[in-house]
């Protein structure tokens, strides 16, 4: 199992609470457990697995927007 973190900051580097925030993900990928509504400084947690060894990008979103970083994880 692998943790992804995700931080939504503001312009001024503050952390936006109270957000939803989606992963773009393959249908071979299962969340495990997960708090995608952030908390006060912008975190939200999300733990992904796969039955499958296989390399993978994620996208999150919110509110209809990409967040601009995107990350590659690799399962064995």
């Amino acid at each position: 199992m692998i943790r992804l973190t995700v931080f939504l900051l503001d312009g001024r580097g503050l952390g936006v609470g109270n957000q939803t925030i989606n992963l773009k993900l393959p249908s071979s990928v299962t969340i495990n457990n997960q708090q995608e509504i952030t908390d006060q400084s912008g975190k939200a947690f999300f733990d992904i697995s796969s039955s499958t060894a296989q390399t993978i990008n994620v996208t999150a979103t919110t509110n209809n927007l990409t967040l601009p970083q995107k990350i590659r994880v690799v399962f064995y």
